[in-house]
């Protein structure tokens, strides 16, 4: 009798863990909304790209992926769609629910807001002004019903599953400045005579504090949202210069880029990182079970080996690697077979797309067609990303015309909308404009200073281009990690006020020290750079005016180090971004400065990080020879931000 009873458990047990959970996924984008509805269109069918592959990366099956897109994504199909995504899954499945298009507050109908006002996503179907008895905002895809709709989807599946939901999308914001396509509007769906209350609590709620249901008994949520409640969400640009929602784009390079399983924490902080390199003038806000790891910790994370696709020729291959992984053209790679279990052949990327690659291989293959092939990614090149930009010549194009003979076409890239750099030229003025609305360059314009002009912009853009690629630039490495944070002293004694963290305010005039810790598995050497908010790139260390050279810049695994030297916070006012690159080698980074040659130094070894910017140096500036592209595995990044004001 215990035998068939220690049976029974023993099966039980089998078949509780051998079940696994199926991944569930419904995308509503919406870009094109009709001129007539007043709504901007958006890039949402770049975001839809990105996330979908980010999504399949990670296991979701294209068959359980529902997407719902412009003209079809009207408030009853929305609702229509949640209800049968609710009636497809079983406990313990994994949902993930996607909003990408306009956001916006509507007058509370229920009375639950204390400051009368419910947050609402924009279906194809709303319009954007109020009108009294013709439009009152019933198409709106409220907070509260949402709420309701996502809590039924967790009920379904059960306190073993798990529902994500992303809104890339913004319900209130002000102050819009500059030249970024944004996302959400400061008009409130509401008439001429309302009055709010006097909260300012704009959070878009979807859990049991909106709800009101039992969280004991329904799947765990995690919800994140592109910016915070008196923020616009901004669009930035991919890897390939075209728009995307900025919460879309960081949260599919993060899910893409996945070494380990991780908790929506440390998701989410990394997600904040990457937006405050692509995004610095918002802030993404997340909501829900913080420690629980994503998809349940089922998630298809980063492997050194990719699968092949497709033999096209003898010397040529489709494999399943891409730009979401960080895999751009000239990337070098090793096809291993694993019957044969050895390096067959050697080769480059050609050409890439987000989740697949044609490759170039130095040798035939056709011997071993029919052997399980993989790709092993050995060292990674620079993405070729350019500046997007506008022209604003109050229809002279004869102007335009003369103007775009002084711009470099590797550097930059015109598109119609969305730019990151703004030209305002006049018969006598030229005038450049950053994202934001700052001017970086401006100069008196005649057909006699061209060429002054030409050689001007060479070097202010690819120093622009260079601290815009520096920002993004990241590689987590769990062996290679030297963290940085600021110490505030005082200016006059030097004595110790307080530790400033990453993502703080600090005032221009404050005096710090800079503090690193080396919390990676393996001694280090390091090197620090400073990124102003304009994009101006500084080495802070290795430095000759600090006694410190690339082989004195070193920490030993576990130690910290308090450096004695202190730094008066000043002007420009922005985002400003430390970066500590840590490396098995001495991190020469005086190329930055524009110091230095392209190439080795006397037979000395180069660090990889060094190897992937003299990359990017040598694709943007015709001087450098070709080198090495940089390994990952053998070098790690740490970025800190600060505000100053």
């Amino acid at each position: 009798m215990k035998r068939k009873h220690l049976v029974w458990v023993l099966l039980f047990f089998l078949s509780s863990f051998s079940a696994s959970s199926e991944k569930h996924a419904l995308i509503i984008a919406i870009g094109e909304y009709s001129e007539s509805s007043g709504w901007t269109k958006l890039s949402s069918e770049n975001d839809v790209r990105h996330v979908k592959a980010a999504l399949k990366i990670h296991g979701f099956k294209e068959s359980n992926i529902t997407l719902l897109k412009d003209e079809n994504a009207t408030k009853r199909n929305i609702v229509e769609a949640l209800n049968d995504l609710k009636a497809r899954i079983l406990k313990g499945d994994i949902v993930y629910v996607h909003f990408s298009g306009h956001g916006q507050q509507v007058f509370d109908d229920n009375g639950d807001e204390v400051d009368k006002l419910d947050e609402a996503f924009v279906p194809y179907d709303s319009p954007l002004e109020y009108k009294k008895g013709v439009y009152e905002g019933e198409n709106l895809l409220r907070d509260d019903q949402l709420g309701q709709l996502i809590a039924q989807i967790r009920i379904k599946s059960g306190t073993s599953g798990q529902v994500v939901l992303i809104l890339d999308s913004c319900h209130s914001g002000t102050g819009v400045r500059g030249f970024g396509k944004t996302r959400g509007t400061d008009k409130i769906m509401a008439g001429e005579n309302f009055k709010g209350g006097d909260s300012k609590d704009t959070r878009f709620l979807v859990g049991s504090e909106k709800t009101k249901l039992d969280e004991s008994k329904m799947a765990s949520l995690a919800c994140m949202f592109g910016a915070s409640a008196d923020e616009l969400n901004y669009e930035t640009i991919d890897r390939e210069s075209n728009p995307i929602g900025s919460l879309s784009f960081a949260l599919s390079e993060v899910l893409a880029s996945m070494q380990t399983s991780y908790s929506f924490d440390e998701l989410f902080e990394r997600i904040k990182l990457k937006m405050k390199s692509i995004a610095p003038r918002q802030n993404p806000k997340f909501e829900g079970a913080k420690s629980d790891f994503v998809f349940g910790g089922q998630g298809s994370t980063s492997e050194f080996f990719f699968p092949v696709d497709e033999v096209l020729s003898p010397d040529k291959i489709k494999a399943s690697l891409g730009t979401l992984h960080g895999v751009f053209e000239g990337s070098e790679v090793n096809v291993h077979s694993f019957d044969e279990n050895k390096v067959i052949a050697r080769g480059f990327v050609e050409r890439a797309s987000l989740l697949q690659s044609e490759l170039i291989l130095n040798v035939s293959i056709s011997k071993y067609q029919n052997d399980l092939l993989k790709v092993e990614l050995v060292s990674m090149a620079a993405p070729k990303t350019k500046l997007a930009y506008v022209i604003k010549d109050n229809g002279n194009s004869s102007l335009r015309n003369g103007f775009k003979e002084v711009l470099n076409d590797q550097l930059l890239k015109e598109v119609a909308d969305n730019p990151q750099l703004v030209f305002e030229l006049s018969d006598d003025r030229i005038k450049i404009l950053s994202q934001d609305g700052s001017a970086i360059y401006e100069s008196f314009y005649s057909q006699g200073l061209r060429e002054r002009i030409k050689f001007e912009l060479d070097d202010l853009l690819q120093s622009y281009a260079l601290g815009q690629y520096m920002r993004s630039y990241g590689n987590t490495n769990s062996l290679y990690n030297v963290e940085l944070s600021l110490v505030q002293v005082d200016c006059n004694s030097g004595k110790r006020i307080k530790k400033i963290k990453s993502g703080q305010k600090v005032a221009v005039g404050t005096c710090v020290q800079f503090e690193i810790v080396n919390s990676g598995g393996r001694d280090a050497y390091f090197g620090i750079i400073d990124i102003q908010p304009e994009n101006t790139v500084n080495v802070i260390l290795p430095s000759e005016d600090l006694y410190r050279s690339p082989d004195e810049c070193f920490i030993k695994r576990g130690e910290s180090f308090l450096f004695d030297f202190v730094v008066e916070i000043a002007e420009p006012f922005g985002k400003e971004l430390l970066k500590v690159i840590s490396s098995k080698s001495p991190v020469d980074l005086s190329m930055l400065n524009g110091q230095g040659d392209y190439g080795t130094r006397g037979g000395q070894e180069v660090s990889p990080f060094e190897s992937g910017i003299y990359n990017y140096l040598s694709d943007i500036n015709t001087r450098g020879a070709k080198v090495k592209r940089s390994k990952r595995s053998e070098f790690g990044t740490y970025s800190f931000f600060f505000d100053i004001y």
